[in-house]
């Protein structure tokens, strides 16, 4: 586990939809994923692990639709 997986890394500035679920294929492709060793959304600067683990995309997600898992 590196630096930025912990689920406190989250940032709570940006409204995210907790338990709306997170599927993180959605994100393949998606110009906000800005890929590298450890996968962040730009739109809330958040690791991918961290959204998956606690199902909260960003409220403003251009993909918000391909998220929702009905989790």
């Amino acid at each position: 586990m590196g630096l930025f997986d912990k689920l406190s890394d989250i940032d709570t500035s940006e409204d995210h939809l907790w338990g709306h679920g997170f599927d993180r294929s959605a994100c393949q492709g998606c110009p906000h994923n800005t890929g590298g060793k450890v996968p962040t959304c730009d739109l809330c600067g958040c690791p991918l692990f961290n959204l998956d683990k606690t199902n909260a995309p960003p409220e403003n997600c251009i993909r918000l639709d391909s998220h929702k898992d009905g989790r």
